[in-house]
């Protein structure tokens, strides 16, 4: 299997962990920050900050392109992503903010489709 697979699965196994702890804590908005070496990912409920959590620096630089690529944001400041976090079906509403170098992603929990 080639190692950018492996790499992006792993990638993406911490990026949905990362967000099943934000929504475990009552978060509905994630801002990942880059703060020297490290990328901090930054919990929100509203206007308040309720928790922060590095991302393992063997790993972030394929976080945040897995986040790239799924959101589709090669040509475009902004996208989604549609997943299944903690049970629930959520989109991601992710921007990429130039004032921080870094990303911002809004979890909205989607509504359940009727059969």
């Amino acid at each position: 299997m080639p190692k950018d697979t492996d790499e992006s699965k792993k990638a993406f196994r911490e990026l949905v962990r990362i967000l099943e702890r934000a929504i475990k804590a009552g978060a509905d908005c994630l801002e990942l920050e880059t703060e020297g070496q490290d990328v901090v990912a930054y919990q929100y409920s509203g206007s308040s900050g309720i928790g922060a959590e590095a991302i393992p620096s063997d790993i972030r630089d394929a976080v945040l392109k897995e986040i790239s690529h799924r959101a589709n944001l090669r040509h475009k400041p902004t996208g989604s992503i549609l997943l299944t976090l903690a049970g629930e079906e959520y989109e991601l509403f992710v921007k990429e903010d130039d004032r921080f170098g870094g990303l911002t992603l809004r979890m909205n929990r989607t509504r359940k489709r009727s059969k």
